[in-house]
């Protein structure tokens, strides 16, 4: 028979074993008293004595409440307001709205994940009861080749480490905090301060120095592609439900795979959770005024399914997404097609909506982060 031969089920996985060992350990480094709600860029370097590293986290104990003062589901989401990352004072790459970066990775995950995941990272034990009671949230910071800027639910997909040998050049995270009146849905209800009480914690490799020694040092080899949500409004803009919004003269750059509609209720931001969305149902894309996308609501719902956005759990809406590739839901792990922008030069979309609310948008694209021999980072468009 022709084909290829697989291995027969009748017959046990073979035993197997790996070639090098390792573990991976918290390191915590108490942030000063200067660091509190509200606080606006606030920089701390990666220590010269880390050699790789897997994850940073911000840890944070959220003081408890007078009882009636509710958190936010999923607290932990809007502690943060903006990260930039950044080598030798220049800016690689920013996040520009935190709670929707953490928003992609929670709406890809089960029900099951997502529980688990808001009780171990987010400092949230319920999804249906809002609660007074506080709890210790721990955020991962987006490093460049962090899994949560990935979207959740990619089996057998290695994220790698960040080799932390930069010789004499300094890397720096900086954190923009969201004023405690973002964790609470009232703003009567008032969250303490947090000054002295938090920490980072980095997952630092641990294994032979041999070992070791090949994954922190990358200094002109280490490349990544990271996937980044671009800002194209200056703020969120007010739509009306069944009326056709244009969004004219938008500049999305570089090598873009998706456009993304973050869609909130209208209303102040501040005291708004970001589980629910409203969704499209009409879009229209010209590109150098010649009509390149025309879809009504089924034709949507039907492109989102194809390109692998499926709800995946009741507690999260998918936000509308419009695809410049295949399987876009993988696009964030690996190259899915893209339209290179920097070659259009008008861009405008018209879009409806079911439902009242007001609409952010974002454009994804890649950028290439690599690490040049100097010990620098440096960010490609390519």
């Amino acid at each position: 028979m022709s084909g290829p031969q697989i291995p027969t089920k009748l017959l046990a996985t073979p035993w197997s074993a790996s070639k090098e060992t390792y573990y991976k350990q918290l390191r915590k480094i108490q942030l000063d008293s200067t660091f509190d709600w509200g606080a606006q860029g606030f920089s701390f370097i990666l220590p010269r004595s880390l050699n790789a590293i897997t994850d940073v986290y911000l840890r944070i104990d959220l003081p408890t409440l007078n009882p009636g003062e509710n958190y936010k589901f999923s607290r932990g989401k809007y502690c943060i307001d903006s990260m930039s990352f950044r080598s030798n004072g220049s800016e690689i790459y920013r996040i520009d709205s935190y709670e929707l970066f953490l928003r992609e990775w929670e709406e890809g995950l089960s029900v099951e994940e997502l529980a688990e995941f808001r009780r171990v990272f987010m400092g949230c034990n319920s999804s249906t009861t809002r609660t007074h009671v506080g709890s210790t949230v721990f955020i991962p910071l987006a490093l460049p080749q962090t899994r949560y800027a990935r979207y959740a639910h990619q089996e057998g997909v290695n994220y790698g480490v960040l080799p932390c040998r930069f010789g004499n050049s300094t890397t720096e995270i900086v954190l923009n905090m969201n004023t405690a009146a973002h964790l609470t849905l009232d703003a009567s209800h008032v969250v303490p301060s947090i000054a002295g009480t938090a920490n980072l914690e980095f997952k630092e490799l641990v294994g032979k120095p041999s070992l070791i020694n090949a994954f922190s040092e990358g200094r002109g080899s280490y490349s990544t592609a990271l996937p980044q949500y671009i800002p194209l409004n200056a703020d969120f803009q007010n739509l009306t439900a069944n009326t056709k919004h244009t969004f004219r003269q938008i500049s999305p750059t570089g090598s873009v795979y998706s456009l993304v509609f973050y869609l909130l209720n209208q209303g102040s931001h501040v005291h708004q959770e970001n589980d629910a969305s409203a969704h499209l149902t009409s879009i229209t894309v010209r590109l150098d005024s010649e009509t390149v996308i025309d879809m009504d609501e089924h034709e949507i719902k039907m492109s989102a399914y194809a390109h692998g956005y499926r709800q995946t759990n009741n507690v999260v809406d998918k936000m509308p997404r419009l695809q410049f590739n295949t399987m876009g839901s993988k696009a964030s792990i690996s190259f899915r097609g893209a339209i290179d922008f920097r070659n259009i030069q008008n861009c405008e979309i018209d879009i409806t909506v079911n439902a009242d609310c007001k609409c952010r948008l974002y454009s994804t694209r890649y950028s290439r982060i690599v690490l040049l021999s100097s010990g620098e980072f440096r960010k490609y468009l390519d």
